[in-house]
């Protein structure tokens, strides 16, 4: 066995919630991985607000005490876990640690705006080892002020690594509802004429999903933007830049990176394409016009020439459902699915017809489902939902026109069937291969998770063997 970050993380967490764990195990790890493995530690039960709990836990393992004492002055412990440590003395006295520098950031975060708050920016930046413990610490305290100085944090030029763990550190935040305020400059305005921009729009391999850079200058500095569209719902600018300068090839590094990383996170592939301007904002906007969030950014941008790449294309109109599964099966599309909260109710109500409490002959058992198909694609496929599936068609038509052109004629003859809205929904044969496809991935993922939990629900301890053995 090697030791190993993810089981380390899992040991801690089930000493947290007072789950049996074997001491060896944890030592194994912990002491198997360095320092790392301290650093681990302490990540973990800073989340989990458990330096209680461990601490009582390592009562009775001198080995444990040992380690912590041994991690008592590192950059990370919470003001909590402080005290903690003091109780059991398993703290080391001093104040010019890690430890302490770590929550003299914290504190300055909290005092708000001053001159320190520089130097508590710097002080981040001394070895990533004191970085990743004092971005653990910020995190825990979830407010916005400590929100403000990470995203502050972002305009230093951090290497790659530390740069993503911020972004993460954030989005978490944001999950939470805590973010940074929102810049007034957002919404400056600039003479149209003297501007230049840069778009690098993502490939919409996640077709509700699309992030885009966007670099607007005028003369030889200007702000730079990244931004995520969640098609139909909302726009968030995730970083900018102000009066910086930039340039396409410069553009298409942090791109680059930005696309490796979340390679290495996902498995998902992301390439991102230089657009002209025009055909830019004709997907920006028409992307706008359905979701919510954009207004100031789309005041900054202001007016300017937008045009439809496809305008003069000619598209097949007899498309057929052959089509529509062979479009899906392309590499692509094979992320191409109706959300997942639409599909369980979905699934549900087959389930009611499969096994409902009147048992039907299997003829009628199948023209229900058949009606239930048909009732879920006009449900699912409202008029907005329609719009946002033909522009996520014509966004993928976009990325291969030069590459297939042939599949680029048949997501655009889709798009636009999708797009015509006197046209009855079942006469879109996308719109059933797209759902009949996501239900039985949908089916496929739900299976393999009830196979799981009956293998995990088939594992019994002696003494419940035992007892399960009395009662037959």
């Amino acid at each position: 066995m090697i030791p190993n970050e993810k089981k380390l993380e899992k040991l801690v967490k089930k000493v947290v919630k007072q789950q049996p764990v074997n001491p060896a195990d944890i030592l194994f790890h912990w002491k198997g991985l360095g320092e790392r493995g301290d650093r681990v530690a302490i990540n973990v039960i800073n989340r989990q607000n458990g330096w209680e709990a461990f601490a009582l836990w390592s009562e009775s393992e001198p080995e444990m005490r040992s380690l912590l004492l041994g991690v008592s002055d590192r950059a990370g412990i919470s003001e909590a876990g402080v005290l903690v440590l003091k109780a059991a003395g398993l703290a080391r006295s001093g104040e010019d640690t890690d430890r302490s520098h770590a929550l003299w950031i914290l504190q300055t975060v909290r005092d708000g705006p001053s001159e320190n708050l520089r130097r508590a920016e710097l002080m981040m930046l001394q070895s990533p080892d004191f970085f990743e413990g004092a971005l653990s610490l910020l995190e825990i305290e979830e407010t916005q002020p400590t929100a403000e100085f990470l995203t502050n944090l972002l305009e230093e030029g951090l290497p790659q690594e530390q740069d993503q763990a911020v972004r993460k550190s954030l989005y978490r935040l944001r999950q939470k509802g805590i973010e940074a305020p929102a810049k007034e400059e957002t919404v400056r305005l600039v003479p149209e004429q003297s501007r230049q921009e840069i778009f690098l729009l993502a490939e919409n391999r996640l077709p509700l999903w699309q992030p885009f850079f966007y670099y607007s200058s005028q003369g030889s500095r200007g702000d730079w933007f990244f931004a995520e569209i969640n098609e139909g719902n909302r726009f968030e600018i995730v970083q900018q830049q102000r009066n910086v300068r930039m340039n396409q090839k410069q553009m298409q590094r942090i791109a680059k990176n930005y696309a490796s990383h979340f390679e290495q996170g996902t498995g998902v592939k992301l390439a991102f394409l230089h657009l002209p301007s025009e055909h830019a904002r004709y997907f920006v906007e028409a992307s706008f016009e359905l979701l919510s969030g954009a207004d100031d950014f789309r005041k900054y941008m202001g007016e300017s020439e937008r045009q439809n790449p496809f305008r003069d294309w000619e598209v097949k109109a007899d498309l057929l459902q052959a089509d529509a599964a062979s479009l899906l099966e392309q590499e692509f599309f094979i992320l191409w699915m109706v959300e997942d909260e639409f599909l369980k109710e979905f699934d549900t109500r087959l389930k009611q017809i499969e096994e409902g409490p009147i048992v039907l002959p299997e003829q009628q058992r199948r023209q229900q489902k058949f009606e239930a198909f048909d009732h879920a694609t006009e449900e699912y496929f409202s008029a907005e939902k329609r719009r946002v599936w033909s522009l996520a068609l014509e966004k993928a038509a976009y990325s291969f026109k030069d590459s297939d052109v042939e599949s680029a004629r048949i997501a655009l003859g889709f798009a636009r069937m999708l797009s015509d809205q006197g046209r009855k929904i079942s006469s879109v044969p996308f719109a059933a291969a797209l759902l009949e496809r996501s239900l039985q991935i949908h089916e496929k993922q739900e299976a393999k998770r009830e196979t799981e939990e009956k293998k995990t629900s088939l594992i019994m301890t002696p003494q419940e063997y035992d007892r399960e053995t009395r009662r037959r």
